[in-house]
């Protein structure tokens, strides 16, 4: 049985691009774009798995551009949440931080795409412009802050709590 792809060859390119430094860094979170904070958890592989948001859209109610959030260096092939909310933290949990106060809201587990350049080639992408306008989460109104951070599972966890964090990001949702 050929394995098909959970993102298609755009994703890979979109991957690759951020990868080459085409994607928002570490940014003042009082500025106008989305910003990374907190700390990431190492995995058992010895990367530190980390969030950031693709250089083709913003955050927005009404964008038809989408707002990648995607999780990097993850263990291939395992399974995560990416958690969001409307504060954030920075308190210990699992031997990492969590990033996200709670309440959390939570999407449904998916899969990290091995995209096969090294050891800890995972990667997960969200389109949160999609859930954004969907309307399934009132809160998520024109500028309301977004606070998100991926988890995801690693068996082999040195802290023995089976689990990985990323860092986190900060964003705004904008018209």
């Amino acid at each position: 049985m050929q394995r098909s792809s959970l993102f298609g060859t755009a994703f890979v390119l979109v991957v690759a691009a951020l990868l080459a430094g085409a994607a928002l860094g570490r940014q003042d979170l009082e500025g106008t774009g989305p910003g990374t904070y907190c700390e990431g958890k190492r995995s058992s592989l010895g990367c530190v798995p980390f969030v950031q948001a693709c250089l083709c859209g913003q955050a927005s109610v009404s964008s038809p551009e989408p707002f990648n959030v995607l999780a990097s260096d993850l263990i291939p092939n395992s399974y995560g949440v990416l958690m969001y909310g409307f504060a954030k933290s920075d308190a210990p949990f699992h031997g990492g931080r969590i990033c996200v106060k709670s309440p959390r809201i939570l999407w449904p587990p998916r899969l990290a795409e091995d995209i096969g350049f090294g050891a800890c080639t995972g990667v997960v992408n969200v389109d949160f412009n999609r859930h954004i306008q969907s309307g399934a989460d009132p809160f998520l109104t024109l500028n309301q802050t977004v606070y998100a951070q991926y988890r995801f599972r690693d068996p082999r966890d040195p802290a023995g709590y089976g689990d990985s964090l990323t860092d986190a990001l900060a964003f705004t949702v904008g018209p």
